[in-house]
């Protein structure tokens, strides 16, 4: 078996500039990672070449890769078949056509807005301004902010932790106002039926209460001994 030999940085850097020529780059599932490398935001589209919709999408993003081109931002614009890059398809779960995803990184946006240029170009700007003000910059002596790198990462899991954890609070007090609410609605409504059905079961019918009258002569009796 003939091992080829390491890529050298000059190949990446041909290929990064071969990405950066084309307004649209086309990938498949044997460069979709060498693309990524690259460390670049990658707007892809997710295509299949029977669709209707995505040939109707087709020229507008033809256009936005060339309106990306001409404003010499570094964001890729890109495409894949994903009827015939099945590995790709599968690792991001496409269940529908176009299906257009930004990836910086390890971060993933899905766009469903419309498929205008003005649209698409607005989703990128807001998406990559926002990423790069939450990737503060590092100085050399490994601080963030003032603050070491350990130490800005613990403040944030600080921070995570007591949202959490307030949350937490707000739904076990909701939960008993909920529960306490509930025994009142059972205790009000409930139990004066209750109390009417066994006042109902209980009380002597009328048949009851002629059979323990006493009789009118006996009544009259009593009068005339007194």
């Amino acid at each position: 078996m003939i091992r080829r030999p390491p890529r050298s940085t000059h190949c990446i850097s041909s290929a990064a500039s071969d990405v950066y020529k084309r307004q649209v780059f086309i990938l498949t599932d044997a460069n979709f990672d060498k693309t990524l490398a690259l460390g670049k935001p990658v707007f892809v589209n997710f295509y299949a070449p029977w669709c209707g919709h995505c040939k109707r999408l087709a020229p507008a993003y033809a256009d936005l890769g060339k309106s990306v081109k001409e404003s010499g931002k570094e964001i890729i614009i890109a495409k894949i078949d994903a009827t015939a890059n099945t590995e790709t398809k599968e690792r991001y779960k496409i269940r529908g056509y176009p299906t257009l995803i930004l990836l910086d990184g390890s971060d993933k946006s899905e766009y469903s807005g419309n498929r205008s240029v003005d649209d698409m170009l607005s989703f990128l700007e807001k998406n990559i301004k926002v990423r790069e003000k939450l990737k503060t910059k590092i100085d050399r002596d490994g601080k963030v902010g003032g603050k070491t790198e350990d130490e800005a990462n613990s403040q944030t899991n600080g921070t995570i932790t007591q949202k959490t954890v307030g949350a937490e609070t707000s739904f076990s007090i909701n939960y008993g106002r909920y529960i306490i609410g509930m025994l009142l609605l059972i205790i009000g409504v409930f139990f004066p039926l209750i109390y009417m059905t066994c006042l109902l079961y209980t009380s002597p019918s009328p048949r009851d209460r002629t059979r323990y009258r006493m009789p009118s002569s006996a009544c009259k009796k009593k009068k005339k001994k007194k």
